[in-house]
């Protein structure tokens, strides 16, 4: 499940981000290569190409009155392709994933220090995931 940030089913976009509130927390970091052309959205991850066939049905979740959700319960599909035209311009991304604890239910991912949403591997917003997206929201100032 991801969980995006705003009810327009979009990524939340912002100003760069100041991470140093959750580097304690910091998981992971790689990068990513990302051609969105008229055909279709590419990806090179790992030294792998991939075709992208993104998922945008999404459902709305309310977590208050100010800070509303949709949630995509199954990620965008992806094949494994062997070439890309080399006329595509691309978009670096740095992709930074964050826990609270070890076991936490819930990821916070960073892309490019400006784009912020969740991911789980449960299928329902529990009490625990809840407190958790408001601990990262509050530390990243973007609740109050």
């Amino acid at each position: 499940m991801i969980i995006h940030t705003l009810s327009d089913n979009s990524k939340i976009s912002l100003k760069p981000i100041d991470d140093s509130m959750i580097q304690d927390y910091f998981q992971t970091k790689h990068e990513v290569l990302y051609f969105n052309t008229t055909e279709s959205i590419f990806e090179i991850t790992n030294n792998k190409i991939f075709k992208v066939t993104e998922n945008n049905y999404r459902e709305p979740y309310i977590l208050s009155d100010n800070i509303s959700f949709s949630i995509q319960s199954t990620d965008n599909h992806r094949k494994e392709l062997f070439y890309l035209p080399i006329h595509y311009t691309y978009i670096k991304k740095e992709i930074k994933k964050y826990r609270l604890s070890a076991d936490s239910l819930l990821t916070l991912v960073l892309v490019n220090n400006k784009q912020v949403y969740f991911e789980t591997i449960e299928n329902e917003i529990t009490h625990s995931i809840k407190e958790d997206l408001i601990t990262f929201l509050s530390m990243l100032k973007l609740y109050t």
